[in-house]
């Protein structure tokens, strides 16, 4: 750890006539500075591998590359028995800023995003749904969907799926990764 110089102590060097601080010795209130800081910095070797590998931590935190810092949670949706039990539509409920369209066919609890990609319409949930085939069609221009899947069939694409928890008669969602 350097020394702490008296803040009224000026620090000298060639060009004032006066000797300077003992190496290293830094001003009170000076130690973490950012021009401290970076002369200690500049004055060091860069180790290069050391700085990607912190560059790589960094992104990785920030979640700028395909490693999730932490598991997505399951968000609340609605419950079991406001999905139309018919499955002839879905219910659209909103996780995490995104529309979703949650169908039940048979029994069984499905969830895709609401939108559309043709034209990011909104309107999956009131699509065509075939229950035999487990397929959604956009009611605009006829996309249709595999529910379990979010493929586009006929193209490549998708739309995003969720994972389906049910719990207490509660259907909770998360983005399946």
């Amino acid at each position: 750890m350097p020394r702490v110089l008296p803040p009224k102590i000026p620090f000298g060097g060639a060009a004032s006539g006066r000797p300077g601080p003992p190496s290293g010795a830094v001003r009170a209130g000076e130690r973490n500075s950012p021009a401290t800081r970076l002369n200690s910095f500049m004055a060091d070797e860069i180790d290069e591998a050391l700085l990607d590998a912190a560059r790589r931590e960094l992104n990785e935190l920030a979640g700028m590359t395909d490693h999730a810092c932490e598991p997505r949670e399951f968000a609340y949706a609605c419950l079991v028995s406001e999905v139309p039990a018919n499955g002839r539509h879905g219910k659209v409920v909103f996780v995490d800023d995104s529309e979703v369209a949650v169908f039940n066919i048979a029994g069984e609890i499905f969830a895709i995003s609401n939108l559309c990609p043709h034209e990011m319409s909104p309107l999956l949930a009131a699509g065509f749904v075939d229950c035999e085939a487990r397929t959604v069609a956009c009611p605009l221009h006829g996309w249709t969907f595999e529910i379990e899947t979010g493929k586009l069939l006929g193209a490549s694409g998708s739309v995003p799926v969720y994972d389906v928890k049910l719990a207490d008669g509660e259907v909770w969602l998360r983005l399946r990764e």
